[in-house]
């Protein structure tokens, strides 16, 4: 992986999941990079426990399923029959209380197909997200913002603040620098 690291207008790629990288060589997020799907590394990631409908598309077959967790990168999602490790497929999100839904390319990046399927550990995958519209990415990152508004759980207000920027549309920050 090529990194560039440091001076300010430098692009850095993004940083994949499962990378571990020193804290220095992790730029912080701003708003246009949040926006244009440079995704966070895993302390600035904020996930809830949504259960949002999910259907599933691979190798021909379609199955159904709910998430436990969801974040902007990725969700936890419980099903009967989950896919192998780096299996990539279609997946559509049902958005709750609204006629939208999310469509996205995504990545099994941890499978629970053999392990006991109880409340520990619940029959299912986690995947993330290798291809979503800064539109969806909006949508969830609103819909976990409201959700950890309501639930008043104690957060870090870094993590916070991230999740905010990602609500931002980008158009407004386009119209505000004119």
């Amino acid at each position: 992986m090529d990194l560039t690291i440091g001076k300010q207008g430098e692009k850095t790629p993004f940083v994949q999941t499962g990378t571990f990288l020193p804290k220095y060589l992790i730029k912080k997020p701003n708003a246009k990079n949040l926006l244009r799907g440079q995704q966070m590394s895993t302390e600035q990631v904020v996930k809830a426990k949504l259960k949002w409908p999910v259907s599933i598309k691979a190798n021909g077959n379609s199955s159904d399923g709910v998430t436990l967790n969801l974040s902007t990168n990725g969700a936890y999602i419980r099903c009967v029959k989950p896919l192998r490790l780096n299996e990539v497929f279609d997946m559509t999100l049902q958005v709750p209380n609204s006629d939208d839904s999310i469509e996205a390319e995504v990545e099994v990046v941890l499978s629970n197909i053999y392990g006991p399927d109880d409340d520990i550990s619940p029959r299912g995958m986690i995947i993330r997200f290798l291809d979503l519209a800064d539109e969806d990415r909006r949508i969830i990152a609103k819909a976990i913002f409201k959700h950890l508004e309501s639930d008043k759980e104690k957060i870090d207000p870094k993590k916070l603040q991230t999740l905010q920027t990602l609500t931002i549309d980008p158009n407004e920050i386009d119209s505000e620098a004119a």
